[in-house]
């Protein structure tokens, strides 16, 4: 055998496991199997509300931002707000749940950031486009919603000046994907999570950060499995090549360098 020969039975499970990896990818009816990286940064918002209207299909959660935390901070001390910004997350839902489109996005501005060196930095903070959102199916609180979006700007996407010299490199980057999670406490009107019909809650918390693994994108994983199928598909017909007629299953007729009696013969034929 070839050192670069590669088994044709290995190239028949390619376009089972693309099958699989498409399976796997989340629904946006549910909630985004996605974690927010420990070390930062993120974002905590407090006092919220949020409502969806059935009859538009928006859906918006209003906070306030408190602090930021992030290991590259001065002192590995978290930042904190002045209670006077609004973080906004704005967006529209089919009524399965399912994610339609970005509303006027992610929004963290207002008021002032304080870190722990004693520099104050000016907003709006960071902003961007929500690009999925996920769900809590429907119930009582607390219901939990999350969802992605990417960095487009923001005081927190460039390098800070620090009080205590140097500077702080930026938080964010622009084009970054980022997640956020909402998370409703009560229920002021309808049903959490019903996106069949309006629904409201007056105690709201967020958090919006860095991923630690990006959500592996559908299209990625079609584009990847394209690939691969391509590549069977071209071993194949190299490997019917070497056998250029029917009769060579069915015959001792020399093909590849073996004999082959059967197809499962010709399934084991290496490539080089």
């Amino acid at each position: 055998m070839s050192k670069h020969s590669r088994s044709f039975s290995t190239l028949r499970v390619y376009p089972v496991v693309c099958a699989l990896l498409l399976a796997a990818a989340p629904s946006r009816a549910d909630l985004i199997p996605i974690t927010l990286d420990p070390n930062g940064p993120t974002i905590l918002g407090v006092f919220g509300s949020l409502s969806y209207n059935a009859g538009t299909g928006e859906f918006q959660s209003l906070t306030t931002p408190a602090d930021l935390g992030a290991a590259s901070l001065p002192n590995n001390m978290p930042a904190f707000f002045d209670f006077f910004g609004t973080t906004t997350i704005d967006l529209f839902v089919n009524t399965d749940g399912s994610f339609n489109r970005n509303g006027s996005g992610l929004s963290i501005s207002g008021g002032s950031l304080t870190l722990p060196d004693g520099t104050v930095v000016s907003g709006p903070f960071l902003s961007g486009t929500i690009t999925a959102f996920g769900a809590d199916p429907r119930g009582p609180a607390t219901r939990n919603f999350d969802g992605l979006f990417q960095v487009t700007g923001g005081s927190l996407t460039a390098p800070i000046a620090l009080n205590s010299k140097g500077s702080l490199p930026a938080l964010f980057t622009v084009g970054q994907t980022g997640g956020f999670f909402v998370s409703a406490e009560d229920v002021t009107s309808g049903t959490l999570g019903d996106f069949t019909s309006s629904f409201s809650s007056d105690s709201v918390k967020d958090e919006e950060g860095a991923l630690i693994v990006p959500e592996p994108s559908s299209l990625f994983v079609g584009l990847a499995c394209t690939g691969l199928v391509l590549g069977w598909v071209a071993a194949r017909k190299a490997a019917r090549a070497a056998c250029p007629t029917k009769d060579a299953f069915n015959t001792r007729r020399h093909c590849g360098g073996k004999n082959f009696r059967s197809l499962e013969d010709f399934g084991s034929l290496t490539l080089d």
